[in-house]
């Protein structure tokens, strides 16, 4: 999932930014979502890494010691990866970020306001593009529909599926979270090679599974979790697994 994170001094121009991005997200049922929308910086330095996928759209003037720009620097310095968008009423400030070496995404002007919006989209759809295409390796990823977006996840992420009580639904588990999805035990099981269905309610991912106990008919997975087998399932789970 991509995180958004914004920091505009101006509490109506933040409302409005967030509005546009959060209203995109819904639009365009997209694995985004705007984590943190601040007036300050130090907000924004509190839970800095480089594990995740973030955008940042940064006011340049936050009326602070610390610029935008500033600020931009000290998260790149954490977080490598991130991606940063600066918006603001300065254009001539531009060439400062070459100073800090930030590479910036996209300026966009608040006093061209027609173009915001559009501006605002570019650059969160640049975002994902720069990701996709710093990946080295394409690694494998599966969509599902849950209730009121598209997930997007990757294979390798996934530890099982089972059903959920809710009929024309599943569970899909992963190592620290679970989600709900539209399908059925049967269409999943055929969705990849890695995936087999080891009891009536469960398909687990081959790639996680670390154990299979056909004494006590269960399956246990990388994180230590354990799921039930069949008898036939646990059989066929050895086999897939030689």
């Amino acid at each position: 999932m991509i995180e958004v994170y914004i920091c505009e001094d101006e509490p109506q121009q933040l409302k409005s930014l967030v509005a546009m991005i959060e209203k995109y997200i819904m639009i365009e049922n997209l694995d985004m979502q705007v984590v943190q929308a601040v007036t300050t910086p130090a907000p924004l330095l509190q839970d800095l890494d480089d594990q995740h996928q973030r955008l940042y759209f940064l006011d340049i003037d936050l009326g602070q010691a610390m610029s935008g720009i500033k600020l931009a620097n000290r998260i790149r310095q954490v977080d490598v990866n991130c991606k940063l968008v600066f918006v603001t009423t300065h254009a001539e400030l531009a060439l400062e970020t070459l100073q800090y070496q930030l590479e910036p995404l996209a300026f966009i002007l608040k006093d061209q306001p027609d173009n915001v919006q559009g501006q605002v989209i570019q650059a969160i759809q640049l975002a994902q593009q720069r990701w996709q295409q710093a990946s080295p390796v394409a690694k494998p990823f599966l969509t599902f529909k849950t209730i009121d977006q598209l997930r997007t996840v990757q294979v390798a992420e996934i530890l099982y599926f089972e059903t959920a009580k809710v009929p024309h639904k599943l569970i899909v588990h992963l190592a620290n979270a679970h989600f709900e999805i539209y399908g059925t035990i049967k269409t999943v099981a055929k969705q990849r090679d890695e995936f087999y269905r080891c009891q009536q309610s469960i398909v687990v991912n081959c790639q996680h599974v670390k154990a299979v106990n056909q004494q006590a008919h269960v399956v246990t997975l990388s994180n230590g979790e354990q799921v039930p087998c069949s008898l036939v399932g646990g059989r066929g789970l050895v086999k897939q697994l030689r």
